[in-house]
């Protein structure tokens, strides 16, 4: 860093801080970044005079975070966020469409499905459906099932 001391109120400097943990004011490298950003404010536009001044007690402009002294963390937490597939609707949907209504739960059943009921209603002229389409029913529920609860199984919760 080029310089060790704060321009603004003389206070002694970090190495990597951004913004002087006394007043506020961005370091050297800093400030050219907040000069070509666009300053956001709370209720009102603000000059880009005012990025550098201290902010109004009635209308404090946000910067980000930046005045936190506290180092950058070691390590950083990813959180994966998947939703449940509901039993219900995938019961429905191969109880309205049979082998498609099975892809909501299961691409792969839902293929293997179409292609056992297409070739089973061919060789009984379509009555082989009667027996294909309870099939889907049961392993639509069955593999959303499976589902949900892989997903509950890799949900992990800290503290």
């Amino acid at each position: 860093m080029a310089n060790a001391f704060c321009t603004e109120c003389g206070e002694k400097l970090e190495a990597t801080s951004k913004f002087c943990g006394e007043c506020g004011a961005p370091t050297a490298s800093t400030a050219d970044v907040l000069e070509h950003s666009a300053p956001v404010a709370i209720g009102r536009a603000v000059p880009s005079a005012d990025i550098l001044a201290p902010p109004a007690p009635a209308e404090p402009l946000i910067r980000a975070a930046a005045l936190s002294t506290a180092p950058p963390p070691t390590h950083s937490t990813v959180v994966m966020v998947t939703a449940t597939k509901s039993v219900g609707v995938a019961v429905l949907l191969a109880i309205c469409f049979g082998p498609l209504g099975m892809f909501y739960a299961t691409v792969g059943g839902g293929i293997t499905m179409l292609i056992i009921t297409f070739v089973v209603a061919l060789f009984t002229l379509g009555l082989g459906v009667f027996i294909t389409w309870p099939i889907c029913v049961i392993w639509a529920a069955i593999a959303t099932n499976s589902y949900n609860a892989a997903v509950v199984a890799t949900t992990t919760t800290t503290k």
